[in-house]
């Protein structure tokens, strides 16, 4: 470590700008992680906080997602995640689950954050949709649409 002690502003930037050019490790990595979890999280405790119900709309042709095969409409589920309805609930970064009852069968649900299309609350539908990421395959596959005046 580099003891700055007793000199100017300006020399003691151009050390750390010469110890940090000499670090091996990267301290602005190129990939961020997903911001989805984030606003998920974020988005989860506004529609609680104003007293609405929280649901997440998966799609269950991602590897990972296990939810009741019943419900499961077009590939696709909605699941209510209030704290009402579930127990045990964990947004967490790679990851929702919980443990909730499906037709009075107990069952413990684990939803990948990429299998998340969007959250939304189930009174008025506001929320927000996650779109496919950039250059993922999802994306690639763009429907040919024509404007018609």
């Amino acid at each position: 470590m580099t003891t700055l002690v007793g000199c100017s502003l300006r020399t003691a930037f151009k050390k750390a700008l010469l110890t940090a050019r000499k670090s091996t490790t990267n301290p602005c990595p190129s990939e961020m992680t997903t911001v989805v979890p984030y606003l998920l999280r974020a988005y989860h405790q506004w529609i609680e906080d104003s007293g609405l119900t929280p649901h997440v709309l998966v799609n269950c042709t991602i590897e990972g997602v296990i939810v009741p095969n019943s419900f499961v409409q077009e590939d696709k589920i909605i699941l209510n995640i209030s704290y009402g309805a579930t127990d045990s609930l964990v947004i967490g970064n790679d990851n929702i689950s919980f443990k909730a009852r499906f037709g009075d069968r107990p069952m413990s649900v684990t939803v990948p954050i990429i299998a998340v299309l969007s959250v939304y609350a189930g009174e008025n539908g506001e929320g927000m949709f996650f779109g496919p990421k950039e250059g993922s395959a999802e994306n690639e596959t763009k429907p040919n649409l024509k404007l018609i005046d």
